[in-house]
């Protein structure tokens, strides 16, 4: 589950003999808002969430 706060959210990594397999848990995130990197044996997942509120009639974007 994503934590709104500090950004983390669920990771379960399972190892096969030829590969591995990582599943996130990102809900609301659209798969191309989500970048994936592997670099120098570390592996980075971010995503951007955009949410958007009405604020007195008015829509406002939060990036």
């Amino acid at each position: 589950m994503m934590n709104s706060k500090n950004g983390s959210f669920k990771v379960d990594l399972k190892e096969t003999n030829e590969s591995y397999l990582v599943e996130a848990d990102l809900p609301i995130i659209k798969k191309e808002d989500i970048d994936i990197d592997f670099n120098n044996s570390h592996l980075i997942i971010s995503a951007k969430r955009s949410e958007s509120i009405k604020d007195k009639g008015r829509k406002i974007d939060i990036h």
